[in-house]
């Protein structure tokens, strides 16, 4: 049986885990609560006890009962649970290893994605042996960072680029990297593969996706069903005459094309 010392120690913790979960001020909760801030700061203290009526009111505020609020550890469950949501998606690519292919002078390749293998990379997009199986160019010159370049499909993959074109990536290790109103590709657990412009939105942690062409068509869908995210680097674009060309001649075109933009 757990003694009343542990238990206001769970109850302190927990107010101000919850209290900071949703960025919260002392002041705002007491208001909340009918209360002066004083006695709430001694909630989270731990040295004075809230009435019954306070603790079914904190229950209500938070959706938590007041048992776990005051017996679990709610910091260990709402971990577990988001690290378990977030599994495989955008936010965990801070915990894990992208996985990358790399020449004989362990220089790293820029891995190329055509239509073929876009189902498979849904599943597969973490497997070193896939990664390995994919075409490989070696760029000169590009900054820091890992790259991935991807043959757009068609109009729904990618509304504002030509079917065909080739679309340079960077990949995107953290959410706050992300820039808004830019495009980027992204690897999506429903959609796929799709390129659109982005628009972050962190109260709800969800970022819209839409495009240029149609702007009023949407979808906004949560940070956890991302898997990765490329930001747009250069677009290549061939003709039709020329969809066999070989990968010499890819990257003469690759190298003109950091010639007349430097930038990039």
């Amino acid at each position: 049986m757990m003694a009343e010392g542990e238990i206001q120690v769970f109850l302190g913790s927990n107010l101000k885990f919850l209290r900071l979960r949703k960025s919260w001020t002392q002041e705002m909760l007491s208001r909340f609560l009918g209360i002066k801030r004083s006695s709430y700061k001694d909630y989270e203290l731990n040295s004075v006890k809230p009435s019954l009526g306070c603790l079914i009111k904190i229950s209500e505020i938070f959706s938590v009962s007041i048992d776990d609020l005051i017996r679990v550890d709610l910091r260990l469950i709402f971990d577990q649970r988001e690290a378990e949501q977030h599994k495989g998606s955008i936010i965990e690519t801070q915990a894990r290893t992208l996985v990358v292919s790399v020449d004989t002078d362990g220089e790293q390749n820029v891995d190329w994605l055509t239509p073929e293998v876009y189902d498979r990379y849904l599943q597969e997009f973490n497997r070193p042996a896939f990664i390995q199986e994919l075409p490989k160019i070696q760029l000169p010159m590009l900054e820091e960072g890992t790259f991935r370049a991807f043959t757009l499909l068609d109009h729904e993959m990618s509304p504002d680029l030509p079917k065909g074109a080739i679309f340079l990536g960077k990949y995107v290790k953290k959410i706050s990297d992300i820039e808004n109103f830019q495009p980027y590709l992204i690897l999506h657990q429903t959609y796929g593969l799709i390129c659109r412009n982005i628009l972050m939105i962190p109260e709800t942690e969800s970022m819209m996706l839409f495009s240029n062409f149609r702007p009023s068509s949407f979808n906004t869908v949560p940070y956890h069903e991302v898997k990765e995210i490329w930001a747009y680097q250069a677009v290549l674009r061939f003709d039709a005459s020329r969809k066999a060309a070989q990968f010499g001649e890819l990257l003469q075109l690759i190298l003109q094309a950091k010639q007349d933009f430097p930038s990039l």
